[in-house]
């Protein structure tokens, strides 16, 4: 049976933020795998963040034989991450999205290795995976994705933050999206609703 590409979709909600989604980009741009689109949200930055930002898509470059992704740059001015995500997540044309934060990097085989699984698995509308965080002083630690007991890890491990999983596009649509009216842990809320399906 052959196997059917899927296509996906990275959504970077940032405000004010120029070096550190610099490194972000970068991190995306270099990946094995580029995904089909990167959609980066300007959530009413008051410094140089959307110049960057079109500085890191008009220098965009991937190896020979690659697809440059479609590089879309819009703004939201109600102010939160999670009127910044919807915004994202309504211009998405993907199978798949994949939120991440503008102060986090991809291993360069993250986007490949994310949508091997989904190919992989026709049936699944939810992608996870092993994130590393690094804390201020440089202290590394592995942080496992939990697909058993998930509503248990969700709550009390953050199995569904944000930078650790990925879902088909319809799935966020139809749990309502990001509740943009909550000010903390709107990702492990959201990931609860998405559970829920």
């Amino acid at each position: 049976m052959e196997q059917i590409k899927q296509t996906v979709s990275v959504i970077i909600p940032v405000r004010n933020r120029v070096a550190l989604v610099m490194g972000t980009l970068r991190s995306v741009m270099t990946q094995s795998r580029q995904p089909d689109a990167v959609i980066v949200v300007d959530n009413a930055s008051t410094d140089e963040t959307a110049e960057a930002v079109k500085f890191a898509f008009r220098n965009w470059s991937v190896p020979e034989g690659h697809k440059k992704p479609r590089l879309v740059l819009v703004s939201e001015e109600k102010p939160g991450q999670g009127a910044a995500r919807n915004r994202g997540l309504r211009e998405a044309d993907t199978d798949w999205v994949l939120f991440f934060d503008s102060d986090d990097e991809m291993l360069s085989n993250h986007i490949n290795r994310a949508m091997t699984v989904a190919e992989q698995n026709p049936d699944a509308e939810i992608v996870g995976w092993n994130v590393i965080y690094e804390d201020p002083s440089g202290k590394r630690k592995l942080q496992a994705f939990y697909s058993a007991d998930s509503q248990f890890h969700n709550l009390f491990h953050g199995s569904l933050a944000t930078l650790r999983y990925m879902a088909h596009t319809d799935l966020f649509r139809r749990v309502g999206g990001w509740d943009e009216n909550i000010p903390i842990w709107e990702d492990i809320e959201l990931g609860s609703r998405l559970l829920n399906q």
